[in-house]
């Protein structure tokens, strides 16, 4: 899998699953710590429209460019952190995020792998 393969992926889900309100100025493979798979900027852009865009960086380890399923559930994992910037992932009760992810994998997200 190649970086703009990566990034039509990243199109493809910002139009299906959040309609094209996420923005990423970059999404790419590369070199990450060996614990992280994935990891992800976000600021916040008042658009002439009034609606909030956000803007960040997306970046999934080059290890998974040889497991596509996984970079590509990596990518939706951070882009679900641009979506709820401020929700947390890591907790033992459902938050924010988790109903994020499973919102977008109800919509479909399995039938993209």
């Amino acid at each position: 899998m190649t970086n703009h393969t990566l990034r039509l992926f990243f199109d493809r889900m910002n139009r299906a699953y959040w309609g094209g309100r996420l923005c990423a100025s970059r999404v790419r493979f590369t070199k990450l710590p060996k614990k992280v798979l994935g990891k992800s900027k976000t600021i916040y852009v008042r658009g002439k429209d009034h609606d909030t865009c956000y803007v960040g960086t997306v970046e999934v380890s080059n290890r998974l460019q040889e497991i596509p399923v996984f970079a590509i559930l990596t990518l939706a994992h951070e882009m679900v952190h641009l979506a709820r910037p401020k929700a947390k992932c890591q907790s033992n009760r459902p938050t924010a995020f988790h109903r994020e992810f499973k919102r977008i994998l109800d919509a479909g997200l399995y039938e993209l792998l």
